[in-house]
């Protein structure tokens, strides 16, 4: 996958293809690098891979760390994916018909749950232990293991259309209707330690956590980029 990387400096725009070697602060997180990406969608961080899964269709990338795409999968799926998760060699995917499972290793598509009572499945991670699942119907984080049970529920009045784990803390991130976006992390017992601008002039549908970043599948809404659809790569090592 071609790289193209959108800089607005001194009122121009510097389009380019290639690796990127440039960074430059959006807030107070760092914005490594800008991918053009080939779908908008779910992300889910497996080591140091991304998997992108696209809203509808359903394609499933794998990005490496320098955003080139790997390998591309097509499965068959009515619904419309919001967020994705992975944990030993499987896909989880928050969609608006409940929390499915994908097994790369056999591309089979499993039902697995639905929040009771009636919820909506608007991010979705995943740790050694379960998932963590935005609850923005009840305006909350469930933690589950991964066959549904219910292990807590963390109360938060913010609608978090991402959620990433990176082995310790849970990141979140909320979009406001202005379209800027804040990013928060909180410990393992739910409380909000950081709460940060995210990087301006993206609309983010999702993030993840892969290779020591903060990856989100993004919409790039910047005056005078053409990208699109984009993949971007946040330090947030300092928090």
């Amino acid at each position: 996958m071609n790289k193209k990387v959108a800089i607005i400096k001194s009122m121009f725009c510097l389009v380019f293809t290639g690796l990127l070697s440039l960074s430059f602060s959006c807030g107070q997180s760092r914005l490594v690098a800008v991918y053009e990406a080939p779908a908008a969608g779910g992300l889910a961080g497996a080591g140091e891979t991304v998997y992108l899964v696209s809203r509808q269709g359903v394609g499933i990338w794998e990005i490496g760390p320098d955003g080139d795409s790997l390998d591309v999968t097509n499965i068959e799926y009515d619904g419309f994916v919001q967020s994705a998760a992975w944990n030993d060699g499987c896909l989880w995917l928050a969609s608006t018909e409940g929390i499915y499972q994908y097994d790369t290793a056999t591309a089979e598509l499993e039902p697995g749950f639905q929040l009771s009572p009636p919820s909506s499945h608007s991010a979705l991670t995943a740790d050694e232990n379960g998932l963590w699942i935005s609850d923005t119907f009840n305006r909350q984080i469930v933690r589950t293991d991964f066959n549904g049970t219910v292990i807590n529920i963390f109360e938060n009045a913010n609608f978090f259309t991402g959620l990433a784990h990176d082995g310790t803390s849970l990141w979140a991130i909320t979009m406001k209707n202005d379209r800027t976006s804040t990013i928060c992390k909180f410990d393992a017992a739910g409380a909000e330690v950081v709460s940060i601008p995210g990087p301006a002039g993206f609309s983010i549908y999702d993030i993840a956590w892969s290779g020591g970043f903060l990856w989100m599948s993004a919409h790039d809404n910047r005056r005078f980029s053409a990208l699109g659809e984009v993949l971007l790569k946040i330090d947030v090592s300092v928090w």
